[in-house]
Formats: C-alpha cells, structure tokens, sequence
C-alpha cells in the first residue's frame, strides 16, 4: 500500500502486487500484473464495519498520491495527473480524464 484517502467513512487504497517495480525512472513499461489497483473500502453504514472492497480503478501505473473532492478522486501517477468519477457512487469509477 502506498497511499489513501478518507470520504465519509469509505477509504480508498493503491494497492501495487509484490512483482511491481517504479518504472517512472527507466524506459519500459510495465506489464498488466505489475500494474497497481486503487481499492475502495466500503463500510457498512450501521456497524461501521468494511462490507466490502472493490476496485475503484483497475490497472493503474504508479500511483503516488490522491485526494478526493466531492465525487472525484484526483490521483498522481507519473507522468500524469487524472481524475476518476464515481457518479453513483458505488465506490467504482465510471469515467477517466487525463489533466496533465
């Protein structure tokens, strides 16, 4: 685990495989099963505890930091900065853009 963000209870963690390596520095891209997965950690509202974990977004490459506002999370992964919505809120992003 490399990073998280809190949102009304819900956590949200990049999760990178034993095999993945920091390829910012080098030439090669990674394969698919190095890439790391962003994690939500749903609770269950009443007992507070996790109902379930789901990937928020799948196959992403180096994710070094995230920040969520209201139904978006703003991520760093080098050399981009995107942002994933979660419209309806079922803690899977729906849509993706690329800001920089």
């Amino acid at each position: 685990m490399i990073g998280f963000a809190l949102i009304a209870a819900t956590v949200f963690i990049a999760h990178l495989p034993a095999t993945a390596q920091d390829f910012t520095a080098t030439d090669r891209q990674p394969t698919p099963a190095e890439l790391a997965t962003l994690l939500a950690v749903v609770p269950e509202k009443a007992a507070r505890l996790i109902q379930e974990v789901k990937a928020f977004v799948p196959d992403i490459d180096s994710p070094r930091g995230l920040v969520w506002d209201h139904d978006r999370l703003y991520l760093l992964h080098p050399p981009d900065i995107s942002v994933f919505f979660d419209r309806d809120g079922d803690g899977v992003a729906e849509e993706r853009k690329t800001l920089v």
